[in-house]
């Protein structure tokens, strides 16, 4: 019942949540001692977010972060809040992808803009010793953008890491059906199918750049 069914009603309701993740985010960095600086890759805005305690095996590496949010949320700093736990447990580079989102931007805006960077990057540094990964939305992405990459002849990564990614985008298969409202930890399909149905926009759900399932 909280969801909103409008764009405006949505636009809202993530510029509050974004506005609580900005706070937390920025809280947690400076007590762990991570800095945040932006900068722009291919014309895309990004985030380069490191700890003072770098790790000397991960010198060299490099975590490209695609965040999370639904397709919608997570602008800003606020898409930086998995990226800045990461740095600090990882202790690895990051660079955190600020891509466009719906409603403004629908699919496949955020894949363009992680291929744009991705490209920018095996420009001066070795594919195989950097990672793309994220988690929901951010690990979907990171699917399709691979996809892409493929197709492009691209550098390929050395791993992929996606957590929990949602690789079919519409609400089918059993498993989605059996848990959907019973499982605690992933959220109810309910509260998403309108923010993925503003991404997706006229694009088709069996499109592998819209759910990575039906890739190859």
């Amino acid at each position: 019942p909280m969801v909103p069914t409008t764009v405006q009603g949505m636009k809202e309701l993530v510029e509050a949540n974004d506005d609580t993740k900005t706070d937390l985010t920025t809280e947690f960095a400076k007590r762990e001692k991570i800095s945040i600086g932006e900068d722009l890759i291919a014309g895309v805005r990004v985030s380069r977010v490191s700890s003072t305690r770098t790790a000397s095996e991960h010198a060299d590496h490099l975590f490209v972060h695609v965040h999370g949010g639904g397709f919608i949320a997570g602008a800003g700093l606020a898409g930086t809040a998995e990226a800045v736990v990461l740095a600090s447990f990882l202790k690895m580079p990051i660079l955190s992808v600020d891509y466009r989102m719906a409603p403004d931007f629908p699919a496949p805006a955020g894949m363009d803009d992680i291929i744009a960077v991705w490209s920018g990057i095996v420009k001066t540094r070795p594919a195989a010793a950097t990672v793309p990964g994220g988690t929901s939305a951010g690990g979907t992405l990171t699917l399709v953008a691979t996809l892409r990459m493929k197709e492009l002849g691209l550098p390929l990564p050395a791993a992929l890491f996606v957590g929990s990614p949602a690789v079919d985008l519409a609400k089918r298969g059993d498993m989605r059906f059996i848990n959907d409202g019973i499982d605690h930890t992933l959220v109810n399909w309910g509260k998403v199918e309108y923010p993925v149905a503003l991404y997706v926009g006229d694009k088709s759900y069996e499109d592998p750049y819209i759910s990575p399932i039906f890739g190859e």
